[in-house]
């Protein structure tokens, strides 16, 4: 198994015991990573957050992210699993996470591993247990659980000013560069835990107001680039007539989308 980073608040016990049975039941050792407490980012990080759409919690979750995304590069991991401590993994966890990295084409940064999407999906590669590795037509969100491969962290640290939340970023990969590589499982293996309230919210005392998240020219032109131009128009025409059939991007789909994809 991939070295495993779990981030977890000092003050959380509890899911942290959470985590340590999840991950005992898959057979799956883990490294603590102490989260951010709100705005005590760390001051070497510190000048990349000199103002912020973000509440306190969703700064301290960011520089979370990134102290782990730092443990990755120094450490020279070819792929690393990052998980929040609210969530749950399914039992062949270990074996896909495995699968996956191993499908994976040269160069990729990024794997989901957490969030089901409605919209089209191709194919990059058959994982055990009716699983596959696919490209998003649109990216889902995935904070909460995924692998990072050295080139991905290297490209996550690359220093900016930090605007928007860990969590919307990571829905638009293009975000990071035009060269990050992200990829997905579908169906998931790891989900968040309904059990667990948000501790950002708690944390900032506030609910974030979620900023929609729309498609920009420069993240078509990313999708453009990782599905290729025939298999960006087909995942479009499937995505128009899903929307238009089922109510529009709201209404829940039950159509699989991975399996009606084009295998590549």
């Amino acid at each position: 198994m991939f070295p495993t980073y779990v981030i977890n608040l000092d003050r959380d016990v509890g899911r942290l015991a959470h985590m340590r049975e999840v991950l005992g039941k898959a057979g799956v050792p883990f490294e603590r990573v102490p989260g951010v407490l709100g705005r005590a980012v760390p001051g070497n990080l510190a000048d990349q957050f000199p103002w912020s759409e973000m509440n306190a919690g969703h700064m301290g979750a960011y520089a979370s992210h990134l102290l782990v995304a730092q443990l990755v590069f120094s450490r020279k991991h070819n792929a690393a699993v990052v998980l929040e401590d609210d969530v749950v993994v399914e039992p062949d966890f270990a074996t896909i996470v495995a699968a996956a990295v191993e499908a994976a084409p040269f160069g990729w940064d990024q794997i989901c591993l957490l969030g089901t999407s409605r919209w089209a999906m191709l194919k990059v590669g058959s994982l055990p247990n009716g699983r596959h590795l696919v490209r998003y037509s649109r990216f889902p969100w995935t904070a909460a659980g995924y692998v990072l491969s050295r080139s991905g962290a290297a490209k996550l640290l690359r220093p900016r000013v930090r605007r928007i939340g860990v969590d919307v970023e990571m829905k638009q990969p293009w975000l990071h560069g035009r060269d990050f590589d992200a990829l997905g499982v579908a169906p998931p293996i790891v989900r968040q835990d309904p059990a667990f309230p948000s501790s950002l919210n708690a944390i900032a005392g506030e609910v974030r107001r979620d900023l929609p998240v729309r498609t920009s020219i420069q993240g078509h032109l990313w999708y453009l680039s990782t599905l290729g131009a025939a298999d960006f128009l087909k995942c479009k025409v499937h995505n128009l007539i899903t929307a238009a059939k089922w109510g529009g991007p709201a209404s829940p789909s039950p159509v699989n989308h991975c399996e009606r994809a084009k295998t590549k």
